[in-house]
């Protein structure tokens, strides 16, 4: 509309303005004539009577263009400065006292506190639950004017007393700069303790007690009272040194303690009781009670308990015959003491009451005698920490599967692995004596041991013990061991134990022990080995000068060339060589020899001027001696656990729980480390019949770790025979049939046991495992590495492999022929042999790894599982080595100090053992204890 304003501002009329809007708006210039009906008659129509209707329309003129800028401000240029500082001012607080008197002080009063005293309400030195304490001798100084204040002290164990005496009031006045002490005391309560103890530890709590200062009629508390004290509460009696049997538990004893300062008791002049009482399992035992009955509880009183003194409680316990072996229970001790003589804290007037002080529990183990079945093949050494489904385990599988039997000794309940001593006998037996021919198995488990504290069983082992009965014949399995640092060093000290000094070696060896040269020593070594029996030796032989030395020779390096010497002759043996000098011999032959001249034990040092010294050779433990030591690891494990294989009555046998089941790799160790000749027994005789034939028939899972067992050994033993040889490599066959079975048990003493088995000369059938076991045997003959084909091809002549293999094959040729085997089952055994071993493809060149892989499969584990969980003596003590005499020395040592430790730690835990144990006359009891600890 904004162009029609501006026709008629122009000077349009209005009749014109009209005219053009209706035109724009499409209005009609005259009268239509609607044909129907109008809207006054319904219709759509339009008639001269219908009504208009207004359009109302808003017209705005357009806004107009904005101004300019306006200039900015000037930026203020003057800086602001703070003003002047005026002068110090002055103030004077002027105190008007009531005779009109003044006195002006510079400040307002600093009252400080300084220290206080704390005693307890009953003078015994202790501050316990439930009692008084005073606060005394508080001690202030006033750095301004002096003004009187109440004291008062609330915290966590401190509750204030119901009367003026938790409060006290200052001095009317104390003068500027002055210190005073108060003569008045301030009364706190000590909370009684809303729980019981924590079982095993005793009541101690350590709170902080202060005061404050407030200016009574202006409820105002006053700065500077930063002084505070320590308070411990405690009770004034505690248990202590608890001496009882970890393992087998039929006893025990405690010790209390009073630590106040006044006697404790019914009957002491503070009238307070004491009271213990004990408590054990009913289905587990009984203990005896003050009136000489056997029931669940025993409640001991303290009549009397002197100052600062200890009294000894004895309690002897009882468990039942049909008690669960390796079950651990808890003896509950528990100690109450009534209250000090006084008003309750929170009921007053209230009667003295016993409350609970301290409460201990005694972790006991419920272990079986120890009784020797002399068809045992097996002995296991538990502790006190022993798990009851660990022996479980252990004993499932060598009963059900081996279908041997096992001994059990619990190191805990006889102090040690000596018999206990019978009248008469100055030194017990040790029971490793008395399994010679078996297999002992360790259990790791660390555990308590009396007084020296945490042990294993590797601090019980006497080296001297153990490594005679392993070298007659005696297997040790180390079950969990290897995680302990000193297991390592245990068999490096069982294979070579040192039995002298390197000075004093004259005093040890024979006349017929002493060789002039390493032939000579090397062959009775052989004829000794063959015919006599096993034993630790020393040998000597004289360090002499050779040509090329000019006069001077090295004792070190003559060891290291005998070492070599006598590792090439005798792989499967152990010697420990060392260089002793001339001098020290000398010397120590004047010591040792008396009833002689001078001159007759310093003419072979003057008489023989080729002699600089002496080689000492220690004959050790051949590697026949078998010795596992195995990682602490979880026994059972769903997914790889030793189920029964065997087939009879299997219906009508329910599956055995998963907590008795032993794992794969420790079921194939516990195999592995039985005798070679028990195993050997087992292969040849178990098949007889079929498998499963017989009734006393080991288990097809037993059966196939006895196979993979032996084959592991036997490749390990063809290893070490052909690892390494000077030129021209040739190994010195024996031609007749007696010397050849005798080089056998020489050399490769376990394929020996195999091949000269009774059962080898009876012409029945082969085991099926057998066969496959001498297979294996001829492939580890031949090249295992590519260095050594290599050698066979460039030198045909002379090759130890090869001499071996045709050996073996005529040995192995002899027992098929015996058997029910034709020259065509011969052939086809020969070329299945063949197929298992290749020149070309490396996964079958190493007949070690390809049996190692069969045995990692068996026991569910990687091959580098099974080889790093495990460590033999033959692995850790792998051959004949040289060392110095400082090292042999130490190593003498080692042995000596572990051998005192061990019997000083025996003889003390016997000594308690004897004071705790008591002889019953009914078999069903086993064992009642009596405890008992020196004040």
């Amino acid at each position: 509309m904004a162009p029609i304003r501006a026709q008629v501002v122009q000077g349009g009329n209005l009749a014109a303005v009209i005219a053009e809007a209706a035109r724009r708006y499409g209005a009609m210039r005259y009268q239509r004539v609607d044909p129907g009906s109008c809207h006054c008659s319904g219709g759509s129509g339009n008639c001269v009577g219908c009504l208009s209707t207004p359009i109302h329309k808003t017209f705005e003129r357009v806004h107009g263009l904005n101004g300019r800028d306006g200039t900015p401000g000037t930026a203020i240029t003057t800086p602001l400065l703070p003003g002047t500082a005026g002068n110090e001012g002055s103030a004077t607080i002027v105190v008007r006292y009531h005779d009109n008197t003044e006195q002006h002080y510079s400040s307002r009063y600093r009252l400080e506190l300084l220290a206080f005293d704390v005693e307890d309400e009953n003078g015994d030195g202790v501050f316990e639950p439930g009692e008084h304490l005073f606060i005394k001798r508080i001690r202030i100084r006033n750095n301004g004017t002096p003004v009187k204040m109440p004291l008062q002290r609330t915290k966590v164990w401190f509750a204030p007393v119901a009367s003026n005496q938790s409060q006290t009031y200052l001095p009317p006045s104390i003068p500027a700069g002055v210190s005073v002490t108060l003569e008045g005391s301030i009364k706190v309560a000590i909370r009684r303790s809303d729980e019981p103890p924590a079982p095993g530890t005793r009541f101690f709590e350590q709170d902080v007690l202060a005061v404050k200062a407030i200016m009574p009629w202006l409820n105002r508390e006053l700065p500077l009272f930063e002084f505070s004290r320590s308070v411990d509460i405690q009770y004034p009696i505690e248990l202590r040194g608890f001496d009882f049997l970890a393992a087998l538990a039929q006893g025990s004893t405690n010790r209390i303690y009073n630590k106040s300062a006044k006697p404790l008791g019914s009957t002491s002049h503070s009238s307070r009781a004491v009271e213990v009482d004990i408590s054990f399992p009913p289905e587990h035992g009984s203990v005896l009670s003050s009136t000489d009955e056997w029931l669940n509880t025993s409640l001991q009183e303290v009549e009397s308990l002197a100052a600062t003194t200890a009294s000894t409680l004895q309690q002897t316990l009882r468990v039942h015959p049909d008690a669960q072996s390796y079950t651990h229970v808890m003896l509950q001790i528990d100690l109450y003491l009534s209250f000090p003589l006084q008003e309750s804290v929170t009921e007053p007037g209230a009667p003295s009451e016993i409350c609970l002080v301290q409460r201990n529990f005694l972790r006991i183990q419920i272990s079986p005698h120890h009784t020797f079945n002399p068809s045992a093949a097996y002995l296991l050494v538990t502790n006190p920490q022993t798990k009851r489904h660990r022996v479980q385990a252990l004993q499932s599988f060598i009963n059900n599967e081996l279908k041997m039997n096992m001994d059990q000794w619990n190191i805990g309940l006889y102090g040690g692995l000596q018999y206990r001593a019978e009248e008469g006998e100055l030194s017990p037996s040790n029971v490793m004596s008395t399994y010679q021919g078996r297999t002992i198995i360790f259990d790791g488990d660390r555990f308590e041991f009396f007084k020296p504290g945490e042990r294993s069983i590797t601090h019980f082992l006497d080296v001297r013990a153990l490594s005679e009965a392993s070298l007659n014949g005696t297997s040790c399995l180390f079950l969990g061991c290897l995680n302990d640092g000193a297991c390592i060093g245990l068999i490096t000290s069982l294979l070579n134990p040192i039995p002298c000094r390197l000075s004093h070696v004259l005093e040890h060896v024979k006349e017929s022990a002493t060789f002039s040269s390493e032939s000579e020593m090397l062959k009775s070594i052989i004829q000794t080995k063959l015919v006599g029996s096993p034993s630790f030796t020393v040998y000597t032989i004289p360090v002499r000068a050779r040509w090329y030395q000019l006069g001077k020779p090295r004792g070190k390096a003559e060891a290291k060339r005998l070492a070599n010497y006598l590792r090439q002759n005798l792989p499967q043996e152990r010697f420990l060589v060392a260089a002793s000098e001339t001098e020290a011999f000398c010397s120590n032959s004047h010591e040792l020899i008396s009833g002689e001249s001078e001159q007759a034990y310093r003419e072979p040092c003057v008489e023989d001027s080729s002699q600089h010294g002496n080689l000492v050779v220690f004959h050790g433990s051949p590697h026949q001696v078998s010795m596992i030591a195995t990682e602490q690891q979880s026994l059972m494990s769903n997914n790889a656990a030793v189920q029964p294989s065997n087939a009879a009555n299997e219906e009508n046998r329910d599956p055995p729980p998963t907590m008795t089941s032993l794992n794969y790799f420790e079921a194939f160790v516990i195999v592995k480390s039985l005798p070679v000749l028990r195993r050997v027994d087992t292969l040849w005789i178990n098949d007889i019949g079929g498998p499963m034939a017989r009734q006393s028939a080991c288990s097809e899972n037993a059966y196939n770790a006895i196979y993979l067992s032996l084959l592991i050994d036997i490749s390990y033993e063809i290893r070490t025979f052909l690892h390494k040889a000077t030129w021209p490599n040739k190994i010195s066959l024996p031609k007749k049939a007696s010397d050849s079975e005798r080089w056998m048990r020489l050399h490769i003493p376990t394929l020996a046991t195999l091949l000269q088995h009774p059962q080898a000369n009876k012409p029945d059938t082969l085991p099926r495992q057998i066969v496959e076991l001498l297979q294996y045997t001829v492939a580890s003959c031949r090249a295992q590495k590519k260095r050594h084909i290599v050698r066979a091809a460039l030198m045909p002549t002379g090759q130890r492999r090869d001499q071996l293999r045709k050996f073996l094959v005529h040995k192995i040729d002899s027992l098929l022929s015996q058997k029910t085997f034709s020259k065509r089952d011969i052939s086809k055994f020969h070329s299945e042999a063949k197929d298992l071993h290749s020149l070309l493809h490396s996964n079958k060149r190493n007949t070690h790894n390809v049996i190692t892989g069969l045995a990692s499969e068996w026991t569910r584990t990687s091959e580098h599982t099974f080889t790093h969980r495990q460590k033999s003596g033959a692995q850790i003590v792998p051959t004949t080595t040289h060392c110095t005499q400082l090292q042999w020395e130490a190593e003498w040592s080692k042995i000596e100090a572990s051998t005192a430790r061990i019997t000083a730690e025996t003889d003390n835990a016997r000594r308690n053992l004897g004071k705790m144990i008591l002889d019953t006359e009914s078999p069903d009891v086993r064992v009642e204890l009596l405890a008992s600890t020196p004040v």
